[in-house]
């Protein structure tokens, strides 16, 4: 004859019980929550915004977002991955520089975490201050009669 181990109905038997089944049930909802985010992230396409739609958001025209990205590709290190574009990563950062907002706030609105915004932001600007790009489109007066002829504009 089978025996039963004898489960003990002590509180603290119950609060654990209640623990696990709260534990499956937050991490089931944060992988729906996960999934859904990249649901969104897939469906977003940028190249579906009107131009204005487009400046408003990000603060510069579409020819100048596609010039700064060939820009990037060809003179540094910056690249797209699997999960993410090069592109991507640009809009991302370029709407935490647009709004002046929280990391957070710009990650939900491009289906991100504040992590992930962080990371993207750090890799554009590193890559935008770099010399050859840097140098190529910011140029500072060096002589006194550069100097001059900025003072008199």
């Amino acid at each position: 004859m089978l025996r039963f181990a004898r489960i003990s109905r002590r509180p603290a038997t119950y609060y654990f019980a209640w623990r696990m089944v709260e534990e499956e049930r937050r991490t089931q909802r944060d992988s729906r929550e996960v999934t859904s985010r990249v649901q969104l992230r897939k469906a977003y396409d940028f190249n579906s915004l009107t131009e204005t739609e487009f400046r408003c958001r990000y603060r510069l025209s579409t020819q100048a977002f596609r010039f700064l990205c060939n820009e990037l590709k060809e003179k540094t290190t910056l690249r797209g991955s699997s999960r993410i574009s090069l592109e991507h990563k640009v809009l991302c950062a370029l709407s935490f520089f647009a709004t002046g907002s929280y990391q957070r706030s710009v990650g939900m609105g491009n289906y991100r975490g504040q992590t992930t915004v962080s990371k993207y932001v750090a890799e554009v600007t590193n890559a935008l201050t770099c010399p050859e790009v840097l140098n190529m489109h910011i140029h500072f007066p060096i002589t006194i009669q550069e100097m001059n002829q900025i003072k008199l504009k």
